[in-house]
């Protein structure tokens, strides 16, 4: 805290002068503006907190009064000294506050006040003439004396500091200002406050991942969030366009900007949005090794996208010289927002990044006819890997093992038929309020109903095990969609009934990916606490079956799972067996594996799903169990 406001009021003092939820809120609001750094920057003091209300002096000079200069930035308690004075100080103590705001060096002449008054666009007042000589020092009591004298009145600085119904206003509107940061970035973007509050909450699910403490985007985080949907070599220019000051984080604010810039507002902004991706130099232009980069990424997603362009067998290097057409090194931001409307590639990738940031990233579509050729898209791009044999299938969404959905093919149509009635309408809609398209567009949604896969269902027996009518197929019965697309749509519809989830499977005859919609049943056991006595009995037990394979009810297969089989512990001699009343295992759950999956990779998933290491894991086979 700067000296001044240590003579003036301590922070215990002025937090005793808040209303307890008012502290609570202040402090809220401070977290989101600092980004969790706990330092108050002098653009955020001067635009968040007075909302550019001050003059630049003097808004500089109440920021400097307050920052300790040991901090880069002002802290909460400071702030909080600063607020408590202006709006709940008393008379005198508004005065000495004037008073450290004229004195910069510590002696206040009269030619001081002058030049800070002239500075802040006002005129030296005749009364403070009539009272002080030029090269007079003026004192604390004095100047105390000459505020009294007038009561304040003298300037537009003192008044808006000593007037107790202009304070009055001014607190009430900074505080609207301060508290309200979602209009202040719908202000600046092209979102709703609706759609900002939505994508805070993703934004701090996001922040929440691997543990992480900074409330922030790590590269690491974003990294995470987006492999599985965009080439590799574009994750890290794709981070740098968001993280506008480059602190090597991404804040609500440059999320909020960047996804607006990148899919929101008219195409320029979006081309603006890919020309902060492509310069990685951050100098204004791309040289040429931005162009080669540029080139390489480009090529790269029409090979992701599976797109069919003249580009895609070309050099990056011949494709850079089709660019540089006048043999220029460089591409200035102009010349290159020309050359995207010529290219088809930059649309794949603007397309690509319009999906992204609704799908990932938690943006609401604004129109049915959006949503409808958002999830279209994006689902045509992760099944091409399921329709065509030889495609390279090195997606996260067709790897053996990753999650796929299934919606009943009623549902789907019937969805489809409500989006593409919206579509059909759009030139209607463009015309009325965008409050008029969301309310058609829930009416809508009534009309379509929940989800309900019960018509795909045989036997539902646990939440995860869930069987299929026989002989289903894909696009009579049934549409299959990525965990990613089932999760964006769950956003906005409900689901009446079972979760059909399936895994991907690769069988090598068929020479690509297939869902496995009829995986093998296990059954998961877990051990008890064994006593001693029941260990020896169960050795007895072990004993004997060797003694006497005839008998044996099961076959061991392989040790991998420590969940074992009840008929482990079989057996026809009553003697050695455990008694009735002391139970050793019992049935934990039910679970499907696909029958092309290999011993490795079961293991290793079920290790995963019950929490246990691999030593921990044993597999048994049972030929003779009677399934339920």
């Amino acid at each position: 805290m700067g000296s001044g406001s240590t003579k003036i009021l301590s922070y215990d003092e002025a937090s005793k002068r808040f209303f307890p939820n008012d502290l609570e809120r202040i402090e809220i609001t401070f977290r989101d503006i600092t980004n969790g750094t706990n330092e108050l920057s002098y653009t955020n003091f001067k635009r968040d907190v007075f909302a550019n209300f001050l003059p630049e002096k003097l808004a500089n000079r109440l920021y400097q009064l307050y920052m300790n200069s040991s901090r880069t930035g002002m802290s909460y308690k400071d702030l909080i000294c600063c607020l408590g004075l202006i709006y709940y100080g008393i008379q005198k103590e508004r005065m000495q506050l004037l008073y450290a705001i004229f004195t910069q060096t510590g002696i206040l002449y009269w030619y001081d006040v002058e030049e800070f008054l002239r500075l802040c666009g006002e005129q030296l007042p005749k009364e403070f003439e009539n009272m002080f000589q030029k090269n007079e020092i003026v004192t604390q009591e004095k100047f105390l004396q000459w505020l009294d004298n007038n009561r304040g009145h003298t300037t537009t600085i003192t008044d808006w500091l000593m007037d107790e119904q202009r304070l009055y206003e001014l607190s009430t509107y900074t505080n609207d200002r301060i508290y309200d940061q979602y209009s202040i970035l719908a202000g600046v973007t092209h979102l709703s406050e609706k759609e900002i509050k939505e994508l805070e909450q993703m934004y701090y699910q996001f922040c929440t991942l691997n543990n992480n403490r900074q409330q922030q985007i790590t590269p690491q985080i974003f990294s995470n969030i987006i492999s599985p949907v965009l080439p590799s070599m574009l994750i890290s220019a794709v981070f740098e366009a968001f993280d506008e000051n480059q602190d090597g984080c991404i804040d609500f604010k440059e999320f909020s900007c960047g996804i607006s810039a990148a899919c929101r507002g008219p195409q320029c902004e979006r081309y603006k949005f890919l020309f902060r991706v492509f310069d990685r130099d951050h100098d204004g232009v791309l040289n040429h090794s931005d162009i080669i980069y540029m080139t390489s990424c480009l090529i790269e997603v029409a090979q992701f996208v599976y797109a069919s362009d003249m580009h895609i067998k070309t050099s990056r290097e011949l494709y850079a010289d089709m660019i540089s057409e006048k043999n220029e090194s460089i591409l200035k931001s102009e010349d290159f927002l020309l050359w995207c409307q010529k290219d088809t590639l930059v649309i794949e990738l603007l397309d690509l990044i319009f999906q992204i940031c609704h799908v990932v990233l938690g943006l609401r579509p604004l129109s049915q006819q959006d949503e409808l050729t958002i999830v279209k898209h994006f689902l045509r791009r992760e099944k091409y890997p399921f329709n065509e044999s030889e495609v390279v299938y090195n997606r996260a969404t067709s790897k053996p093992g990753s999650s796929w959905f299934l919606i009943s093919m009623d549902w789907w149509l019937r969805w489809e038929a409500v989006c593409s009635s919206s579509i059909i309408n759009s030139n209607e809609l463009k015309n009325k309020k965008i409050s008029s398209i969301k309310s058609n567009k829930t009416d809508n949604k009534c009309e379509l109903g929940d989800i309900d896969n019960n018509v795909l269902t045989e036997k539902i027996i646990s939440n995860d095990c869930i069987q299929l009518k026989p002989n289903l197929r894909r696009g009579i019965h049934f549409e299959m969609i990525p965990e990613l697309l089932w999760i964006f749509l769950r956003k906005y519809y409900h689901c009446n009934g079972p979760i059909v989830c399936r895994k991907v499977t690769y069988r090598k005859n068929l020479n690509r990916p297939e869902l496995d919609l009829y995986p093998l049943t296990i059954k998961i056991y877990r051990n008890r606490i064994l006593s001693p006595q029941q260990i020896e009995a169960i050795a007895t037990n072990k004993n004997n079956n060797n003694n006497n394979n005839n008998n044996n009810s099961m076959h061991f297969a392989y040790p991998l799972l420590n969940y074992v089989s009840a008929s482990m512990f079989g057996s026809n001699n009553s003697s050695t067996s455990m008694t009735s009343n002391a139970p050793r295992h019992h049935l934990a759950c039910s679970y499907f594996v696909s029958q092309y999956q290999t011993v490795r990779s079961l293991t290793e998933e079920l290790s995963i799903k019950f929490g246990k290491s691999l030593d921990e894991i044993r597999l048994w086979m049972r030929f003779n169990e009677v399934s339920n």
